[in-house]
């Protein structure tokens, strides 16, 4: 019999969510399939797994970073990620002033690609997740609130 747990999303980005349990114990999970995605807020029934597939998410890194061809396509993919942001980040000002969306999106993807490139820094250094999540959380609460704070009040 498959052990299962619920809980809240409490944090989602592609198939990966962050899910807090009953008992307050925040787990990682993923969607398998192609089934909807869950967002934050949503009431979730995970299967438990014993695997864990951190060693696998290194891996792919690593052959991510050491294949030039797919270092390349990475960073297009970034480009393309941080282009729809401006465009949605333009519909949402009231001016809708592209360049102005153009340079939040540019703060915002800088500052995520920032953060996850310390975090990978640091788990390619042999550093576990729990040893590098208590300082990512707080690194990234620091650097987005200099963001917001730059930022200002846009968009209006």
């Amino acid at each position: 019999m498959t052990q299962t747990l619920d809980g809240l999303v409490i944090a989602a980005f592609g198939r990966h969510m962050l899910v807090r349990s009953a008992d307050g114990a925040q787990l990682k999970a993923r969607r398998f399939g192609r089934g909807g995605a869950a967002v934050c807020g949503d009431q979730v029934r995970c299967r438990i797994d014993a695997r864990h597939d951190e060693v696998h998410v290194l891996d792919v890194l690593r052959l991510i970073i050491q294949t030039p061809s797919l270092l390349e396509r990475a960073h297009a993919m970034a480009l393309i990620a941080e282009s729809a942001l401006a465009h949605e980040l333009a519909e949402l000002s009231a001016d809708h002033d592209p360049v102005l969306a153009a340079v939040a999106a540019a703060q915002l993807a800088g500052t995520r690609r920032c953060l996850a490139a310390e975090n990978q820094r640091r788990l390619l250094g042999g550093e576990s997740c729990a040893q590098v999540y208590p300082d990512a959380v707080a690194s990234a609460v620091r650097a987005f609130a200099l963001v917001e704070n730059g930022l200002g009040t846009w968009p209006d």
